[in-house]
């Protein structure tokens, strides 16, 4: 089974996050404003296919539901679902 000691830096990691976690979700107005200031790829080139679309746009932002906003060369489009892959520069 191991060395039990070996798996403390994990449980402690395991054990913030999920401290983290109930924090965020005690107050879920929180959560959005906490992931925006993290998010990777605001201002990049992306696709975007939901199933019924393809778009090709600039990720702009995030919605307070969570939805990715990309700008088109013709709209500004909230997208709840679909694959989102970042194009090349």
């Amino acid at each position: 089974m191991g060395n039990v000691a070996a798996h403390r830096p994990t449980t402690r990691l395991i054990t913030a996050f999920l401290k983290q976690l109930h924090q965020l979700l005690a107050e879920p107005a929180t959560i959005m404003p906490a992931y925006r200031q993290l998010a990777l790829g605001l201002g990049w080139p992306v696709h975007i296919d939901d199933g019924q679309r393809q778009l090709d746009g600039i990720l702009s932002g995030f919605a307070n539901n969570g939805n990715a906003i990309v700008k088109t060369a013709t709209t500004t489009v909230a997208v709840a679902h679909g694959t989102l892959r970042y194009k090349q520069f």
